[in-house]
This record gives C-alpha cells, structure tokens and sequence, in this order.
C-alpha cells in the first residue's frame, strides 16, 4: 500500500519510525531541514562509549517524561 502525504512548506509530519518513507528531491530553491527523533524507555539509554557522539546527536538527558492528561496537552499546543 502506498499512501500520499503532500503538504504546504513549512509543514511537519510525524510518523512510526517502522513506516518506510521517503522522501522526493528538493526542487525548491530552498533548504529542506529533517529532525530525527527518538524516544526510548529510561531503562533503554544509550550506552555511551570512549568517544560518544556530542550532546546534541545524543541527549544525556534520560529523565522519564511526564504524564500529562489530554486537557493539558490541548491547553499546551
């Protein structure tokens, strides 16, 4: 199954990180910028080697997220 997501620029597009995408060339005269973002239980940090990665490809922040109800969520965006 192949499904269509055109959007106008500017637009952000979240997806299943199992989903297989991709994604046409760029025939603006405009950058196209990609965030990746992943998010994993505490228990599943990344095991940090001799040499890791800088802090911004990969966060040392392994606090839990919190839990908000939908109310605050809706009041948020």
């Amino acid at each position: 199954m192949s499904l269509g997501c055109r959007r106008r620029a500017g637009t952000g597009v979240l997806f299943d990180c199992n989903v297989l995408h991709a994604s046409g060339h760029n025939l603006s005269a405009e950058d196209r910028w990609h965030i990746y973002v992943s998010c994993n239980a505490v228990a599943n940090k990344p095991v940090l080697g001799p040499t890791p990665r800088p802090d911004w490809v990969v966060s040392r922040n392994w606090y839990p997220l919190p839990v908000e109800d939908d109310a605050a969520v809706t009041a948020a965006a």
